[in-house]
Parts: C-alpha cells; sequence; structure tokens
C-alpha cells in the first residue's frame, strides 16, 4: 500500500515536471512570437518614416503613424517600448534629429558656396541684438522647424540628450572639421 502511494506521488511530480516544462517552453515560444511581431512593426514603422518623412510633421499622432503602419497604435506603442526601449515621443525625435544632423551635413557642404548661405539664411530683423543675430543662431531656428520640432528650444534639449552637444557645437565642428 505505502509502496503504490510512493509510485502515485512519484508519478504526480513527474507529470507536474513535464506540465513546468511544456508551459515554460510554450510561454517561450510565445515570447518569441511577440519580439517577431514587435520587429516587424519596428521595422515597417522605421520604413514609413524614412520614406515618408512623416516625423517632419509637427503635429504626428501614434495613431497616424500606428494607421500607416498597418497596426494599431497599442501595438505600436508596445513594439517601441519592447524593441527601442522609449517612448513614442522619444522614437520620433530620434529620427528628427538623425534628419537634422543629416541637414547640417548637407548645410555645411554647401555653406563653402557663401552666396547660396546668404540667401538662404539672411539675417532676421534689425530689433533683434548683434548676439542672437548671427547666422548660427538663425541657422538652428530654421533648422528646429525644418526638422518637425515645434521649438527651437525643444530640438536643442532633444539634439543635446540624444549628441551630447548642443546643434551649434555640432555645427562649428562639422565646420572645422571642412577647413
Amino acid at each position: 500500500m505505502k509502496k503504490n502511494q510512493d509510485i502515485k506521488r512519484i508519478l504526480s511530480l513527474i507529470g507536474q515536471l513535464v506540465v513546468k516544462a511544456v508551459f515554460k517552453r510554450f510561454r517561450k515560444t510565445e515570447q518569441d512570437c511577440k519580439l517577431t511581431r514587435d520587429n516587424l512593426i519596428i521595422s515597417r514603422s522605421d520604413s514609413v518614416l524614412k520614406r515618408d518623412k512623416l516625423f517632419l510633421n509637427q503635429n504626428l499622432q501614434i495613431g497616424k503613424l500606428a494607421k500607416e503602419v498597418g497596426t494599431n497604435r497599442t501595438y505600436l506603442s508596445r513594439s517601441i517600448k519592447s524593441i527601442k526601449g522609449t517612448t513614442f515621443t522619444d522614437y520620433i525625435n530620434f529620427h528628427r534629429i538623425a534628419y537634422a544632423k543629416d541637414y547640417l551635413v548637407n548645410f555645411t557642404n554647401a555653406k563653402t558656396d557663401t552666396k547660396l548661405y546668404s540667401e538662404s539664411y539672411p539675417e532676421t530683423n534689425s530689433k533683434t541684438n548683434s548676439k542672437t543675430n548671427s547666422k548660427v543662431n538663425t541657422t538652428i531656428d530654421d533648422l528646429a522647424i525644418v526638422s518637425g520640432f515645434g521649438s527651437k528650444r525643444n530640438f536643442i534639449r532633444y539634439f543635446k540628450r540624444l549628441e551630447g552637444i548642443t546643434p551649434g557645437q555640432y555645427m562649428k565642428g562639422l565646420m572645422v572639421r571642412q577647413k
């Protein structure tokens, strides 16, 4: 009798271990599927953002991007958090900063033609003081708007957070490299 109870207990423990192993494997497979889905969503999102430059729209909302990607806002938000480890706003601002950096590189290459520079970035009105009336500040103001930021302040803040330097410092570094 004792032997039968011991055998039943052992079989029960083995059954529990098998169930746990199967469940653990199923759970891992489910997590892999979520990662694959999230990677696919981010891949499509990156492609749409680069192709259509939706990030240049100051009023871009997650629902609009989700629609373009072919998913819903919940999946997109969760995918951004899971794969990129950030929020939708930071994800979009990362694309904006990358665009601004490319723009600055192209701008400093074109700046060697002083006529093009002065036509593209004329001095602002004479009411502002000479310190804020520099071509670099005008360029940063314009660059913030061109890159999809609503304000120069937010642009500089995000740029510095991602790059460790301000856009003006970045631009000066590009100019030094060109000489």
